[in-house]
């Protein structure tokens, strides 16, 4: 029997670490050398981290207030439209309120891009396992050829810190 599992991710990890950039942006600027928006498990979180990005680098502060009506204003958000503005504003100001340290709250990014890395290698792996399967087209060297170079891919597609 095949067990699945579920992907690799820690959604405390993500909304502590925005809720320590809405509580502090300067943490913004210790994390965002290595971290993008793609690495949020939740497609929400990382909206919220572009957007939080977009105002810091403008120079505007960033509170859940600021976020919730930069969102507001932008309607070709996917990711938000099982939400209403009033239910993720209420998500917002649920995260917690302690102020992180930039240390801690880089860890929470570290561990948020680690995590990602891994779901991307899984994937990968899956997508290498499935062609195995179907692609009697090439030969297994080839077959091991194309892993190599998809491992090499994605290990200069993630931002080192």
């Amino acid at each position: 029997m095949t067990e699945y599992r579920t992907m690799p991710y820690d959604l405390d990890a993500e909304r502590a670490l925005l809720s320590a950039i809405l509580l502090n942006n300067k943490i913004y600027w210790a994390v965002r050398d290595f971290l993008t928006p793609k690495e949020f498990a939740l497609p929400q979180h990382g909206v919220t981290f572009e957007f939080c990005r977009k105002l810091i680098e403008r120079g505007e502060t960033v509170e859940a207030a600021a976020v919730v009506k930069f969102i507001g204003q932008d309607d070709s958000i996917e990711e938000f439209e099982e939400f209403s503005l009033e239910d993720f504003d209420k998500y917002l100001t649920s995260l917690p309120k302690k102020i992180a340290e930039v240390e801690a709250a880089k860890a929470h990014a570290v561990t948020i891009h680690e995590l990602f890395i891994r779901r991307e290698l899984i994937g990968l792996g899956e997508g290498i396992v499935d062609d195995a399967y179907d692609r009697e087209d090439q030969t297994a060297r080839e077959r091991i050829r194309f892993a190599i170079a998809c491992l090499i891919d994605l290990e200069g597609s993630v931002a080192t810190d």
